[in-house]
């Protein structure tokens, strides 16, 4: 079982679905088995790591490094939409399609301006508008 410890050893990890929203908290555990009843049962699971999304609009801390890292929290503002930007040109050291890839909730893996449009919205204080057709990520 892997304790809340030991997750940096398993580098970095990526997770998107349309049930995981901006702004929102999350319990995440692994389990190493694909057996229903070894899935039933949590002594299975390994301790859960909290952990918060950013916020809506909120995709890169900054673009100095390459590629640019991921947010630290708000403040909302150019960089992040510049960043998208740069993901749709496919400029070097570009933040990767699923940070960049705001809309639609059911990621494309296209970036367009209308992704761009979407950080603008959050850098305005507009809610997340998309209500995700799945309740949770998760089984």
């Amino acid at each position: 079982v892997i304790e809340a410890a030991d997750w940096g050893t398993l580098g970095d990890i990526h997770a998107y679905h349309e049930g995981i929203v901006p702004g929102s908290a999350y319990d995440i555990q692994i389990v190493d088995c694909t057996d229903p009843i070894c899935l039933a049962d949590e002594a299975n699971y390994s301790t859960a790591l909290p952990l918060d999304t950013s916020a809506f609009g909120d995709t890169v801390r900054n673009c100095a490094l390459s590629p640019c890292p991921p947010p630290e929290g708000p403040p909302i503002n150019v960089n992040d939409a510049l960043a998208v930007l740069a993901a749709f040109s496919s400029a070097p050291g570009a933040p990767r399609k699923a940070r960049a890839d705001i809309e639609p909730p059911d990621l494309d893996r296209i970036i367009n301006v209308t992704d761009a449009l979407r950080v603008i919205e959050g850098f305005s204080g507009l809610p997340y508008p998309a209500t995700p057709s799945a309740a949770s990520p998760c089984p």
